[in-house]
């Protein structure tokens, strides 16, 4: 298996020689729900539709779960059930492996979240469940021993899972764990998975071993600008490394503890909004039902936020997957990985709308049809218009006017993508 590194500009990510679009799936349970043929079936169908990274949880997130008599678990349990993190389970830990190796034979990287926000002590997800904390005393027995085991596989590593960095000992924590990958498997691909708004210590920021900057955007209607504004909080820093979305709103996601669910259009918006306004390096999808590996006879515990999830099969088939396959081969067709955010070409700003610049191509993210106005005359170069919700290209109306480029209203009751290059 082939390693994911980053690119010298810092803006994408390289593998075999080549820029590499991070396209991801999450199915954060896999490793305690899923049989082998499940997970080989899975695996074969995300790879059709060109998914080249699966996000894993390491171990079972205990807020956010289906309950299943059959599910196999990290550690064994102590008499009042709870985990006794000194004793480990053999079995789960040679199932980790063995699905990492699998997921290499269909070329699909695991992105193995290590340390969920209910291990870490003091934080929100911690408190009032302290039976859930791994004593900072296991993390080296711990960590080391699924690194040493995986690391042949050329992971990449999510240091922390829904974190929020509200006091210096959630910090802390996950610097150890970095520092444990960075020790065993130096180089490898690292990152934070954290909660919408949070912005990581300056500790974490300018570790060398922390590789590129990740952000969740969340699950809620009322937040749409979410990707605009935590791709403007990363791009600011200075240390500069590629940034991804790695949660975007799931599809068939509750609206927080609101009513309605986020559809397919709903999800493609938001990847959009983020590749255009700076996590272009690659986008993560989710489906509900999926991450949680959910069958519909089980329970599951955090239905007042999510929503019942759907089950695992008709989650797998949601359309809203082949929108972020879509995406990832304009990407690889246009080479738009050095793009950079250029809001300030459009002349009537519409909300929504994203303008993205790089030396020989420029790209227009239009959420519903309106005109649009450029400050640039690109009138003579060639466009392209990509409607994105039935997934064919045609020729958008432009023309020139004052030295301005005037994009027509187009035909399409959907949202587009405009592409202009010079050659």
């Amino acid at each position: 298996m082939s390693e994911i590194t980053v690119s010298e500009s810092k803006d994408y990510f390289i593998k075999d020689g080549k820029p590499f679009f991070y396209l991801a799936d999450t199915i954060w349970m896999a490793f305690s729900k899923l049989s082998e043929s499940e997970w080989r079936d899975y695996l074969h169908y995300r790879k059709v539709q060109g998914f080249n990274v699966v996000q894993v949880s390491l171990f079972p997130l205990d807020h956010d779960n289906s309950a299943d008599e059959n599910e196999l678990l990290p550690f064994m349990k102590n008499e009042d059930g709870t985990p006794d993190y000194y004793v480990r389970n053999d079995a789960y830990f040679n199932k980790v492996e063995k699905m990492i190796a699998v997921a290499a034979e269909y070329g699909i990287t695991v992105a193995l979240h290590l340390v969920w926000a209910h291990h870490i002590p003091d934080s929100w997800a911690s408190k009032g469940h302290e039976e859930r904390v791994i004593p900072e005393a296991q993390l080296y027995p711990i960590y080391s021993y699924a690194v040493e085991r995986v690391k042949k596989y050329h992971p990449v590593y999510a240091i922390s899972g829904d974190v929020r960095f509200e006091n210096q000992a959630v910090t802390d924590y996950c610097m150890k764990v970095l520092k444990i990958v960075n020790e065993l498997d130096n180089g490898a691909l690292t990152t934070l998975h954290i909660a919408p708004g949070e912005q990581p210590d300056d500790s974490l920021i300018y570790n060398p071993a922390l590789k590129f900057y990740s952000y969740q955007s969340g699950h809620s209607f009322l937040d749409q600008d979410n990707p605009e504004k935590f791709s403007a909080q990363f791009l600011k820093q200075l240390v500069k490394r590629p940034i991804v979305n790695t949660e975007p709103s799931y599809e068939g996601h509750k609206d927080g503890f609101r009513e309605g669910r986020f559809r397919a259009e709903d999800v493609r918006r938001m990847a959009w909004s983020s590749l255009m306004t700076g996590a272009k390096a690659g986008i993560t999808y989710g489906a509900h039902g999926i991450w949680s590996c959910h069958r519909r006879e089980n329970f599951f515990n955090n239905a007042s936020f999510s929503g019942i999830p759907y089950d695992f099969g008709t989650a797998l088939r949601f359309p809203g997957a082949w929108d972020f396959s879509f995406a990832k081969a304009i990407f690889e067709d246009a080479k738009l990985y050095d793009i950079q955010p250029a809001q300030e070409l459009l002349e009537n700003p519409i909300p929504g709308c994203y303008c993205c610049k790089a030396e020989d191509k420029l790209a227009v993210y239009l959420p519903y049809n309106s005109e649009v106005i450029l400050k640039k005359n690109v009138s003579k170069w060639h466009g392209r218009m990509i409607i994105l919700e039935d997934h064919n290209v045609g020729v958008p109306v432009y023309y020139e006017r004052d030295g301005k480029t005037i994009i027509s209203v187009h035909d399409f009751n959907s949202d587009v993508l405009y592409v202009f290059s010079r050659n």
